[in-house]
Order: C-alpha cells, then sequence, then structure tokens
C-alpha cells in the first residue's frame, strides 16, 4: 500500500456512498475517530486546568478563559468554517482519483490563508485600541502572539481540510492530541516557573505552541506521503508542489460555485459565533475579570462533555449528511430518504441520553465536584450554581448541535 493508503480507502468509502447512506455504521465510522481526537484534548486540557487552576486569581483565570478565547475563537471561527463546510460538500463520488481531489479543493482552501491573517491583523490592532496599548505592555504583547498563533494555524488549514475531504481522521486525532499536549505542557511550565504571568503571556506562548504543531504535524505529513508517491515506481502523482498547489483558473464554473457556497457558510458561521460566544462577549463588555474567571472555569469544566462528545458527533454528522447531499440533480428516493432520517433518530436519541444523565444528576453534584477538583476557593463561590445551571443548558446544546446538520 502507498504512504496515502489511508486516502484511497477514504475514496473508496466516498465512492460507495453514491446513493444516501443508510448504514447507521457510516457516521459511527467518521464519529469515533473524531471523538477520540476530542477526549484526548479534553482531558489533557482538563489535567491542565486542575494543575493552574489552583495557582491562579480568578481574574488571570478570566483573562485565560474568556478574553483570550474570544480572541483565538472569533479569528478562526470567521476563517475557516465556512470554507470547511464548503469543502465538505464537494461532489467526489464519481471517478474520482487523489490529484482531483486537491484540484477540485485546494484552491478554495487556500483562501483561508489570506482571510485569517487579514482577520488576526485586524483583530489585534481593534483589540490593541479599545484597550489603549502598546507593545510593551505585557497584554500587549501577548495580544500579539495570540495573532501569530492564529496564523500559524491557518497555515495548516488547506491541508486540514483536505484530510479531512480524505477522511483521513486518525490522522487529525494524532496531530491535535500532539499539539494539545505540547500546549499543555508549556502553559504548566511557564506558570509553575511564574515565566510570562504578567499580562497572560504564558497562555499566548501555549497556543503559539499549538499552532506551531498543528502546522509542522499536517506539513510534515503531506510533504513526507507525496513525495513517497512521486518518486515511487508507479509515480502516481506529478509532483508534491502541482498537488498541493494545483494549478488552475480560480474563476472556474466549479471554483466559482464552491467560492458562492463558502461566502454563504461564512455568513452563518458569524450569526453561530454570535450566538455560540455571546454569553462570553456580555461578560467581556459588561462584567468584571472575577465573573468572567468563574464563568470561565465553569464553562471549560461544564462543556467537558460538550466538546468530547457532541461537538465530534455534530461534525461527524454533518460530513454524513452533507456528503450525501453533495452531489447534484440526483432525486433521492423514499428508502434513501428513509436511511437519513433513521441515522438522524440515532443521533438524537444518543445525545438525548447523554443530556439527560447531566440533567438528572448535575445540579445535585456541582458543589461536591468543584469542592474535590478545585478547593474551597472556587466551591464556596458562586460557581457550583453556575455549574448547576450549565448541565441543564448542556441538554439544549445536545440536541440542537445535531439538529444544524440538516441546515
Amino acid at each position: 500500500s502507498s504512504p496515502l493508503g489511508p486516502p484511497e480507502g477514504a475514496l473508496a468509502q466516498t465512492q460507495a456512498m453514491a446513493p444516501p447512506p443508510r448504514d447507521p455504521s457510516l457516521l459511527f465510522h467518521a464519529f469515533l475517530p473524531l471523538m477520540m481526537s476530542q477526549v484526548v484534548s479534553r482531558a489533557l486540557s482538563f489535567t491542565l486546568n486542575l494543575l493552574i487552576a489552583r495557582r491562579l486569581s480568578e481574574e488571570d483565570y478570566g483573562i485565560f478563559a474568556v478574553q483570550f478565547h474570544l480572541l483565538t475563537t472569533t479569528v478562526l471561527f470567521l476563517s475557516r468554517e465556512g470554507f470547511r463546510r464548503a469543502c465538505l460538500r464537494t461532489d467526489l463520488r464519481s471517478n474520482v482519483t487523489k490529484a482531483d481531489i486537491a484540484t477540485r479543493i485546494m484552491p478554495i482552501a487556500w483562501l483561508t490563508v489570506p482571510v485569517g491573517i487579514f482577520l488576526s491583523f485586524a483583530t489585534c490592532v481593534l483589540v490593541l485600541w479599545w484597550r489603549g496599548l502598546g507593545i510593551s505592555d505585557d497584554f500587549g504583547r501577548a495580544i500579539l502572539i495570540l495573532g501569530a498563533a492564529c496564523v500559524l494555524e491557518m497555515l495548516s488549514e488547506p491541508l486540514y481540510i483536505l484530510a479531512q475531504n480524505m477522511l483521513l481522521l486518525g490522522l487529525r486525532v494524532k496531530i491535535e492530541a500532539l499539539a494539545t499536549l505540547a500546549r499543555c505542557a508549556v502553559t504548566y511550565i511557564l506558570v509553575t516557573l511564574t515565566v510570562g504571568k504578567g499580562g497572560g503571556l504564558v497562555f499566548a506562548y501555549a497556543q503559539l505552541a499549538y499552532g506551531l504543531c498543528l502546522l509542522i504535524g499536517y506539513w510534515t505529513y503531506f510533504i513526507t506521503s507525496l513525495y513517497i508517491l512521486e518518486h515511487g515506481p508507479n509515480q502516481q502523482i506529478r509532483s508534491v508542489s502541482n498537488y498541493l498547489f494545483p494549478v488552475r483558473k480560480f474563476w472556474h464554473p466549479a471554483n466559482k460555485s464552491m467560492l458562492h457556497l463558502s461566502m454563504m457558510f461564512t455568513f452563518q458561521s458569524a450569526q453561530k459565533l454570535v450566538l455560540q460566544e455571546g454569553e462570553k462577549f456580555v461578560l467581556l463588555f459588561f462584567d468584571t475579570t472575577y465573573n468572567q474567571g468563574v464563568y470561565g472555569l465553569v464553562d471549560n469544566l461544564g462543556s467537558l462533555v460538550v466538546r468530547s462528545v457532541f461537538q465530534p458527533f455534530e461534525e461527524s454528522a454533518f460530513t454524513v449528511f452533507a456528503k450525501s447531499g453533495s452531489a447534484k440533480n440526483v432525486v433521492m428516493t423514499p428508502e434513501q430518504i428513509s436511511g437519513l432520517q433513521h441515522i438522524l433518530l440515532l443521533a438524537l436519541k444518543l445525545v438525548n441520553y447523554i443530556g439527560l444523565i447531566f440533567v438528572t444528576f448535575g445540579p445535585t453534584y456541582s458543589y461536591t465536584l468543584l469542592r474535590i477538583l478545585y478547593g474551597q476557593k472556587w466551591s464556596d463561590g458562586e460557581a457550583s450554581t453556575a455549574l448547576g445551571c450549565y448541565c441543564l443548558y448542556v441538554m439544549a446544546l445536545a440536541l440542537n448541535g445535531d439538529l444544524c446538520c440538516l441546515i
């Protein structure tokens, strides 16, 4: 088998999806690797929070969990979410080769890089102007480092999109796990040594390490694999550069329609960002850093199951539904529609059962959990009440995520 053996297998699976899927195993095939990635990532982040929460004040924790989170999330979400969803809806079912996948997707995927660089620069300038800061301030330097981290992460985005379309889910699991481990290690070491603690520099350095690991991981994999294919006995591709940077007229009708779809999804992503992070924006503009820290701790702990189970389940469900409906001029039969309905029903049942567990036990045991994990400083404050309310919120998040996959 070739170094890009997984894409060949994934390609066969994609072609086999010519009719919309009726087998729920297709959903779980995509869900399990994504869930593994999120579980590993969340477990490492959870361990990190346990180690540093006792060492930080509520105000310092608020800078890390709310203010820096909003900056990076806003830049990355608006830069790439629309392009990710549009590229996943590309019809790759008929007589598709590896070169065809890159040729159809990469011209649009590369647009994420200039968009990400522009938004990173604009956001950093806006934050520095709003706070009245310069690069001589610790907080100002932290903002600039976060902007650089976003740029590094966006430089790996075209290859991430390519890997998703090839269903290289295992690659994502490994790279994101290593990147998260690096971020956690850098954060803990710097907090322990009290290096760069002022202005949140420690968290900015950690995010920079995360983006660098993603960049190195994706580029190393694709360049190495494609180089072997280029110089192999069968010479399955002409050159690495032509594969990753396909020469194609940008305003080709296929690119034009995909670009239009990307813009539509980007606008939808902006609305989703406001709904998803709206409470953090309210805290940022109208509340104290103390309350931001309390909410940040509750959000990181309460959303552990949301990001570990619900988020990968939503992504895998969207992949299945998007691929099943990506072909043009294809009328689905009643049996095919019934198959999709069956998959959606199973997905809703699963997340509903998980949500009910948190609704039942969360409000009662939130104080005990905080006391055991984070100590009296956090449990005796407002965090335990907020965590109990968050458990009720989990149910709404569970159902909303899967239903949004059909839009």
